[in-house]
């Protein structure tokens, strides 16, 4: 009958949601250092102030790079945004935080990036194999100065020789990263050696944003079928 085509049809949406919500489940445990809880400072706390945590604001245009930019925003990805000090000293001393944070406040952030002429000497000299890390991600218009704080000072190159080209060029003198994730730094520090790129926060996050979505899609598919069910069994 209809009752029991629904009933079963409902059971299965039911697992779909559930494996769904596994799916987001476990993904979120992977990027557990990008959570960020806090309780309300004040009553009547506007949450919106929070702009939550950097790896989280922004999108990597071309996966590939995920790793090369992870190695160029270092401990920065983890730092929390909000929109001033005065939010942010609020969170420190009344947001209950289970962990230590690096609060940065939107008005308060420096984001200066390389000048025209760092970009325009790095182009020349890798022929357009260099790129300024900031111009590989977007985000929403109003982080757009974390963006430049996080990603403006560096250029992530094809390889290791573009990279010393570009670092150690007069007109240029700043950090390298190649797209394996080595860094060249002209103050003359090179790190480097076996990333495993399993382990890129910022190639997992799009598997996050995806599941999330489909989160949202098995629940709205689950909720037709049980209306449709309520007015059947009525």
């Amino acid at each position: 009958s209809n009752l029991d085509a629904l009933e079963a049809e409902c059971e299965t949406k039911r697992k779909i949601l559930d494996k769904a919500q596994e799916k987001v489940d476990v993904l979120n445990g992977h990027l557990a250092g990008l959570d960020f809880k806090f309780k309300d400072p004040e009553a009547k706390f506007d949450r919106s102030r929070v702009k939550g945590v950097v790896a989280k604001l922004m999108q990597v245009k071309d996966p590939a790079m995920s790793t090369a930019l992870e190695v160029v925003a270092g401990g920065k990805l983890y730092q929390v945004v909000v929109d001033t000090e005065v939010t942010g000293k609020a969170l420190l001393s009344k947001g209950q935080l289970q962990k230590r944070v690096t609060i940065i406040p939107l008005n308060k952030i420096d984001a200066r990036t390389c000048s025209n002429s760092q970009c325009a000497a790095a182009e020349r000299v890798s022929h357009g194999d260099a790129k300024l890390a900031l111009s590989l991600v977007t985000c929403d218009a109003e982080v757009e100065a974390v963006m430049a704080y996080v990603f403006g000072k560096a250029f992530v190159c094809k390889d290791a020789a573009t990279a010393r080209a570009v670092a150690f060029d007069k007109d240029v003198l700043t950090n390298c990263v190649t797209v394996e994730g080595d860094l060249l730094n002209p103050g003359g520090l090179l790190t480097g050696g076996s990333r495993n790129n399993g382990n890129s926060v910022l190639a997992k996050l799009p598997a996050l944003h995806s599941a999330e979505s489909a989160l949202e899609a098995a629940k709205t598919s689950l909720d037709e079928v049980e209306s449709k069910l309520k007015q059947c069994a009525a």
